[in-house]
């Protein structure tokens, strides 16, 4: 008993002095976040006619951005559960799963982003209703979001090669806050600036 008990806080130390970093990474970049959004919120309430560019087809393609995402989470759940149990190799598949959900992510942002863009005019500095603000806010955030998915994905594929439960510890936390500064977004930026009127 002894021994698994000092061998369980061997491993605990091994983690920890292996993730140590994230924490400070993950505070100061949800205090980036928080500025970004706030700044956001404040560039809104001061506008007095704040446009809603985005429809219907937006609502639905982040509802699935949501889903995607989510599902990334949760096989990266079930990978290091896999990863804790020893079976590396469905370990792997789970982190391929997640792969893919971020991938999908990130390609129906950038399908949202040209939609706007092309169709709707919203550009970063200028759009029809003449608030700069919008573009800047909504590219500027977003961007930043897809970055965070990016690097997260390009990390998922790298650790799929070696799977490990450390690594596989730390992606699972990385995967939950970035996918949980998305629900933030979608709510605060993408929900919030929708028009339904006609549906």
């Amino acid at each position: 008993m002894s021994t698994a008990l000092s061998a369980i806080t061997a491993q605990a130390r091994r983690i920890n002095r292996r993730e140590k970093g994230l924490p400070l990474l993950l505070v100061g970049d949800a205090l980036l976040f928080f500025v970004l959004i706030s700044a956001y919120l404040v560039a809104r309430a001061a506008s007095p006619t704040w446009p809603r560019p985005l429809h219907f087809p937006s609502g639905l393609m982040t509802v699935a951005m949501i889903m995607f995402a989510l599902a990334a989470s949760g096989t990266m759940r079930v990978a290091v559960q896999y990863a804790k149990e020893k079976d590396l190799a469905m370990a792997q598949r789970m982190v391929a799963l997640a792969v893919v959900g971020w991938g999908t992510f990130l390609f129906l942002l950038a399908m949202e982003w040209g939609r706007l863009y092309f169709f709707e005019h919203v550009q970063l500095l200028s759009n029809p209703w003449h608030v700069a603000a919008l573009g800047i806010s909504y590219y500027g955030i977003t961007g930043i979001l897809a970055a965070h998915v990016l690097a997260g994905t390009v990390w998922l594929i790298a650790a799929s090669q070696h799977v490990g439960e450390w690594r596989l510890v730390s992606l699972e936390i990385f995967v939950d806050y970035v996918n949980a500064v998305f629900l933030i977004v979608a709510f605060l930026l993408i929900f919030s600036s929708m028009d339904l009127s006609g549906f």
